[in-house]
Order: structure tokens, then C-alpha cells, then sequence
């Protein structure tokens, strides 16, 4: 028996849009995130902001850490969405981090980080 209720589907544009928006908000250079990141290259973060590709889980917590988001909300909704009472993840709690991170960036990546103690609450 198939499911009833699917998860969402994410616009990768949409997000890139509110991770550029929130760097540089927080008036951070790209060249900053990649240092703060560990990344070799800038690139993989101008990809992230274009909507090419989405970070990993890990990768994208330590991103809502570093620009003081602490809802889920501000980066995967449009500012309509953002501001309507029905979106998902209005409040992030462990629960609910774990869900969303599952959710938007797939199962396989949260089991690795589960296994690794990412999510060790």
C-alpha cells in the first residue's frame, strides 16, 4: 500500500535564494563561509546560492548556526511562505531538525550523520 501523505518537495532555487539572503545579511563573503566550512573551494558555496545543489546535512546545520537561523523556515520558504502560518517547521525543535534535515536532504545522508553522532539527541 502506497502512502497518503508524501513529504515536501523543496525548491533548490528558493533555498539558494534565502542562503545568499542570509549571508549577506549577516554582511559574510563567500570566501568567509568556505573558510568557517572547511571547504577547498568557494564554488560549492556560489552552487548552494545559485540553486544547483544543496549542502550536506552537517553541512547545512553548521550554514543555519553561522547565520543565527533558527528555523527551517528561513531558508526553505519563499518570504509568502515564510510568513504563512501553515508552513511546516515553524519551530525547530531536535525532533523536528532531525525530521526536516531528513526530509530536504534525504534519508541516506541522515544515516550517515546519525551513525557519525550528528544527531545524537
Amino acid at each position: 500500500m502506497l502512502p497518503t501523505n508524501f513529504r515536501s518537495e523543496y525548491d533548490f532555487r528558493t533555498i539558494g535564494r534565502n542562503l545568499k539572503r542570509l549571508r549577506t545579511e549577516n554582511k559574510l563573503s563567500a570566501e568567509y563561509v568556505k573558510d568557517y566550512l572547511r571547504l577547498c573551494s568557494v564554488q560549492a558555496v556560489y552552487k548552494w546560492e545559485r540553486g544547483e545543489s544543496l549542502p550536506q546535512a552537517d553541512t547545512f546545520i553548521a550554514l543555519l548556526e553561522l547565520y543565527g537561523v533558527d528555523s527551517f523556515r528561513e531558508v526553505l520558504y519563499n518570504k509568502q511562505e515564510r510568513e504563512s502560518e501553515s508552513s511546516p517547521f515553524n519551530v525547530v525543535s531536535p525532533q523536528g531538525l532531525r525530521q526536516s534535515v531528513c526530509a530536504t536532504l534525504g534519508a541516506v545522508n541522515s544515516k550517515k550523520l546519525l551513525l557519525r553522532g550528528v544527531f545524537s539527541f
